[in-house]
């Protein structure tokens, strides 16, 4: 998602079919996730529980899908102290703020039913997506509409199956790695 890579594609390729990895898109979810994280995590009084809970499981745990958090986390804050399976922190978290709780359950929506999508329905939705960002007045929210919106063929075009599957740039990624 770098704009001179993609003039030079359509330069020296100019009848290359550009996709954007999920891994990317994706990525940038995530972190508006947690920048709305934190955003809301600075409202708060530093000894605060919330505070507690956004700054030391929100980071962890907001990325995750809550229907595949099994792990059992000891809470240990002041006065609050309890045992809590990672989807129970997420729940407590979500419900600090209304934002927080929105962008976290639609974004995962997104995301989390990727693999689920043909092309066609992905064009939709991802414009369904950004429009419904804009809406909600979220400024992370909005920017990674502006974001989507900005590269919507590219992503869209990774939906594309050539068969039963999708292409990617994971082992060219592993090996630059």
């Amino acid at each position: 998602m770098w704009v001179p890579y993609k003039e030079a594609v359509k330069l020296i390729f100019p009848n290359a079919l550009i996709m954007i990895d999920k891994f990317h898109f994706i990525s940038y979810a995530t972190k508006c996730i947690d920048k709305v994280r934190i955003r809301i995590m600075k409202k708060y009084n530093k000894g605060s529980y919330e505070y507690y809970l956004l700054k030391k499981y929100g980071t962890k745990l907001l990325i995750k899908n809550v229907d595949n958090c099994h792990y059992r986390y000891k809470v240990n804050f002041k006065t609050y102290k309890f045992k809590a399976y990672e989807n129970e922190i997420i729940n407590i978290i979500t419900k600090i703020d209304s934002e927080i709780e929105w962008i976290y359950t639609y974004l995962h929506a997104f995301v989390y039913s990727y693999n689920n999508r043909s092309y066609e329905t992905a064009r939709k939705e991802i414009l369904k997506l950004i429009n419904v960002l804009r809406s909600k007045d979220i400024e992370e929210g909005i920017a990674l509409a502006d974001v989507y919106e900005n590269w919507y063929e590219e992503i869209c075009n990774s939906f594309i199956k050539f068969g039963s599957k999708t292409y990617n740039n994971a082992l060219c990624e592993g090996i630059n790695n």
